[in-house]
C-alpha cells in the first residue's frame, strides 16, 4: 500500500499542480479581461479607384474574453465609376476571443491577430478593417471609448452656416451652404447659400442617432444621389466626419494621405434660412393717398365752351359764291367788271382809250356850236 502511494504521489502531485496553475491562469484572465471591457469605436477614410470609402468600425469588449466587431462600409454614387456607379453601402460583424497580457492583446483568430491597451479609452488593433479591404492586407486601427459609455442626444434644431472660412486650407471646393435641422421630424436639409441660386436643395434626408459613438448619420432620400454622411454635434456646431452631399458632388477633403479632415457648420438661427433674392420688405404703412384731386388755380384761363366761330369773311365755296360786285371802271361812268391777272390790266388799258375818245368829241361838238 505504501509502494502504491509512493508510486502514485508523483502524479497526484502534478495533478493538483496543473489544477493550481489552471484556476490561477483563470482568475488572472478574468482579472485582466475586466480591464478592457466596453464600446470602442473609429471612423476610418480611404479611397478605391477614385472613389472615397467611409468605414465606420465598433469594437466591444464583454470583459470576459469575448469581443463583437461590426464595420459599416460606404461608397458614394459615382456615375463616372464603372464599379460603383450606384454607389455601395454593406456592413460586416464577426465576434471571437482574445487574451490580455498585460497591455497586450491576442485574439484568438478571426480578422485580427494582435492589439494594444493605449489607455483607459484608447485601444489599437491590428487586422483587416473588412474583408472589402482585404486586399490592402492588415493594419492598425485605433479606437476610442467614450468617457460615459454612452452619448446624449443633444442636437439642436435650426439653421447652421457653412462658410468658405470654415473649410480647412486643404479644400479645393469651398461651397457656402445652410444645414436646416428639424429634431422633430429627424431630418437634414442642405441648401446652397451661394448668392443668386435662390437656397437650391442640394440633399435631404433622415438622421438616426447612435449613443455608443455619439455619431449622427443621415440617410439621404431626395436631391443627391449620395446614400448617407455623418456628423457629431457639440458647441453649437456640427462637424462632418464623412463627407457631406452637394447636389451630385461630395464634399470631400483629404490629407496627403488620403485621411478625411472634418469641417464644421455653426448655428446661426433657429429660423429658416431667408431667399437672398427677395425683394426688400417694404413698410407696414402706405403713404395717404389724397382724398381729393388737387384744386385747378382761379385765375387759370378758362376752357372755351363752344368751338371759335369761322369768319364771316372767309370766302365760300366757289360753287356758291354770288357773282362778284363790279366796280366802276377808271375815267368814267361805266362800270367794268373786275379782272384778274394780265387781262385785268388789257381792259384797263381799253377802257382809258375809250374815255378819252369820248372826251374829244365833245370838246369838238362845243366848238361847232
Amino acid at each position: 500500500m505504501k509502494l502504491i502511494f509512493k508510486k502514485a504521489l508523483p502524479m497526484l502531485l502534478a495533478i493538483a499542480l496543473i489544477v493550481g496553475v489552471a484556476v490561477v491562469k483563470a482568475n488572472a484572465e478574468t482579472v485582466k479581461s475586466d480591464a478592457l471591457t466596453g464600446s470602442y469605436s473609429a471612423i476610418v477614410e480611404k479611397s478605391a479607384m477614385g472613389n472615397p470609402i467611409t468605414y465606420t468600425c465598433k469594437m466591444d469588449f464583454d470583459g470576459n474574453g469575448g469581443y463583437t466587431y461590426s464595420v459599416h462600409i460606404f461608397i458614394p454614387a459615382n456615375p463616372d465609376s464603372p464599379m460603383f456607379g450606384e454607389g455601395y453601402e454593406d456592413t460586416e460583424t464577426e465576434s471571437g476571443s482574445y487574451e490580455l497580457d498585460g497591455s497586450s492583446i491576442a485574439f484568438g483568430g478571426g480578422s485580427f491577430d494582435t492589439g494594444v491597451i493605449v489607455d483607459e479609452n484608447t485601444v489599437s488593433v491590428h487586422g483587416y478593417i473588412s474583408s472589402f479591404a482585404a486586399m490592402s492586407g492588415m493594419e492598425d486601427i485605433t479606437l476610442t471609448k467614450s468617457a460615459g459609455e454612452t452619448y446624449e442626444d443633444a442636437l439642436r434644431a435650426g439653421t447652421y452656416y457653412l462658410g468658405v472660412e470654415d473649410y480647412p486650407e486643404e479644400a479645393m471646393m469651398k461651397v457656402p451652404a445652410y444645414i436646416i435641422i428639424n429634431t422633430e421630424e429627424r431630418t437634414l436639409d442642405t441648401r446652397d447659400a451661394r448668392e443668386g441660386k435662390d437656397l437650391a436643395p442640394k440633399g435631404f434626408g433622415n438622421y438616426e442617432f447612435d449613443e455608443t459613438t455619439g455619431i449622427y448619420t443621415v440617410t439621404y432620400t431626395e436631391h443627391t444621389q449620395a446614400t448617407s454622411s455623418s456628423f457629431t454635434f457639440a458647441d453649437d456646431a456640427i462637424t462632418f466626419v464623412t463627407p457631406m452631399a452637394f447636389g451630385m458632388a461630395l464634399i470631400n477633403i483629404t490629407d496627403e494621405d488620403g485621411n478625411f479632415i472634418p469641417y464644421s457648420a455653426h448655428f446661426v438661427s433657429e429660423e429658416p434660412p431667408v431667399q437672398p433674392t427677395e425683394a426688400p420688405v417694404e413698410p407696414t404703412e402706405a403713404p395717404v393717398e389724397p382724398t381729393e384731386a388737387p384744386v385747378q388755380p382761379t385765375n387759370a384761363p378758362a376752357e372755351p365752351t363752344e368751338a371759335p366761330a369761322e369768319p364771316t369773311n372767309a370766302p365760300a365755296d366757289p360753287t356758291d359764291a354770288p357773282a362778284p360786285t363790279q366796280q366802276p371802271a377808271p375815267g368814267g361812268d361805266t362800270p367794268g367788271a373786275p379782272a384778274t391777272g394780265g387781262a385785268s390790266a388789257m381792259i384797263a388799258g381799253i377802257a382809258m382809250l375809250v374815255g378819252a375818245g369820248s372826251a374829244i368829241a365833245a370838246r369838238k361838238n362845243r366848238k361847232n356850236r
